[in-house]
Order: C-alpha cells, then sequence, then structure tokens
C-alpha cells in the first residue's frame, strides 16, 4: 500500500473511530457495569440479596455502592438490558442457586439450581447465567439473589460477579 495511502488511513481511523458493522460509519460507546465482591458473603439458608464492594467498570452511571451496594439501577436513554451473573461457592449439602430481580420482585427471568452435595472440584460449585435482552425503563433496578438450602460460602474470586450492560 502506498505510503500516503497508509497515513491517511490512520488518520481517519484516529479522528473518526473505527466504524462498526450496522452503525453506519458511528463508532460504537459501551454502556455497562460490572461487580465484584471484596470479601467472601456468607450465606444462611434461604434467599439473600447480596451486597457488592466494588465496581470492576461502570460506563454510564449503572451502580452507586455507597448509596445501594445491591443494585444495578438502568440509566437515562437505556431500553433493554441483559444481565450476566455468575457465584462460587464452597462444598454445599443440598442446593446452591443465583437468581436476579427486578425492582424488588422475583423476575424468573434467571434462575439457575445446582445440586451440590459432592462437587468434585474441590469443594467449590460455580453457576453463571445470562438473560436475553429485557425491556427496561429508567429507574428499574436489578439485585442478584444467591440461595442455599444450608450453609455456605458465596467466594470473593473471579467467578462471583454482577454484570449489566445496554443492548440495542
Amino acid at each position: 500500500m502506498h505510503r500516503l495511502a497508509v497515513k491517511s488511513l490512520v488518520l481517519l481511523l484516529v479522528t473518526a473511530g473505527p466504524a462498526f458493522a450496522g452503525q453506519s460509519g458511528e463508532s460504537a460507546s459501551f454502556s455497562g457495569a460490572c461487580l465484584l465482591l471484596k470479601v467472601d458473603e456468607s450465606l444462611a439458608y434461604g434467599p439473600s440479596v447480596i451486597e457488592w464492594g466494588q465496581a470492576l467498570y461502570d460506563h454510564g452511571g449503572w451502580s452507586n455502592l455507597d448509596a445501594n451496594p445491591t443494585r444495578l439501577t438502568v440509566p437515562s436513554g437505556v431500553s433493554y438490558v441483559v444481565v450476566n451473573m455468575g457465584g462460587e461457592v464452597d462444598k454445599v449439602a443440598g442446593q446452591f442457586n443465583i437468581r436476579d430481580d427486578i425492582n424488588g420482585s422475583d423476575s424468573l427471568t434467571i434462575q439457575t439450581v445446582q445440586q451440590s452435595a459432592d462437587s468434585g472440584y474441590g469443594g467449590h460449585v460455580t453457576l453463571t447465567a445470562t438473560t436475553p435482552a429485557l425491556p427496561v425503563n429508567a429507574g428499574d433496578y436489578f439485585e442478584y439473589v444467591a440461595g442455599s438450602s444450608g450453609a455456605a460460602t458465596l467466594r470473593q474470586a473471579s467467578e462471583t460477579y454482577f454484570c449489566i450492560r445496554a443492548v440495542q
């Protein structure tokens, strides 16, 4: 390729940004957040709404850990979201499950259950779940609910997370 053409291409990419399919030359912007635990969280029998200790990222103002450490709240301008969740627990005699609640109600959009009497993985069990695209309004909020049929510890590990992103 001619040197002048390469310089023109580089200048175009730097000034306009890369174009993605279906965006007519506009650069994409990402809006979403991902929360992590700072420490292990003890679970008792039944459901527990999890409090998050740190944001891996928050692009768009989805979380306010000081005011509402349990929530990911939909900012204005977002019509659809996808929620991703993961949880790692130590060995549980019985069941462990995770689900997302929307606006304080069990949405049943994500709910996954693991029978984990003997996981065979050093005593740890990992669950993950992802929603389809969900219609939302500004101010709607999601919470991560972990349930156990016995005492367990939700581990502060890379497999325990609560993430959300806007989709079009």
